[in-house]
């Protein structure tokens, strides 16, 4: 069965656009895309760059916060632990304190660069690709970028942890 719903507010601030499609054929998606999407860049074209600014110092202030925990941690004296539930380590259990540390920052840095990059410029592509294929993309690569944090974390483990 083939279903569309599209629910629309009266003001373009409570504009809610809900699209159910289940088994549609090509031609009943590529219509609930194109209404989707009209509906979400008309919005962003409607309200100017003020949309497009206001994502950016969003992403840019949420990248900026993993950027700060990353020069912390680099200048840490004691050794430091990514969020995974476990232990924070002694100095003992470390052959280099320092080292550890600076891995950790640094691999934090560039989570906080590429989350804000990522991030930021979400709305751009929903103007050249499918406001669902876009939302996909900047889902995978979020993760990809947290898996990326758990791995190293592990390759500096095995480089710096005492046995």
């Amino acid at each position: 069965m083939t279903g569309i719903l599209f629910l629309s507010g009266q003001k373009d601030a409570e504009r809610v656009v809900v699209v159910i499609a289940i088994m549609a054929s090509e031609k009943c998606r590529e219509e609930a895309g194109r209404r989707f999407r009209e509906s979400v860049i008309c919005t962003m074209e409607e309200k100017g760059m003020a949309a497009y600014i206001i994502n950016i110092v969003a992403a840019c202030l949420i990248g900026l916060l993993f950027v700060i925990l990353g020069i912390r941690q680099c200048r840490s004296g004691s050794p430091v632990v990514m969020n995974t539930g476990e232990k924070p380590l002694k100095p003992e259990q470390l052959s280099d304190v320092k080292a550890w540390n600076t891995g950790h920052g640094k691999a934090l840095i560039r989570f906080g660069m590429v989350i804000a990059l990522t991030i930021g410029i979400f709305p751009v592509t929903l103007n050249f690709i499918e406001a669902i294929t876009a939302t996909i993309i900047v889902i995978v690569m979020v993760a990809a970028e947290i898996v990326w944090l758990g791995i190293n974390h592990g390759r500096l483990e095995r480089m710096y942890r005492i046995k």
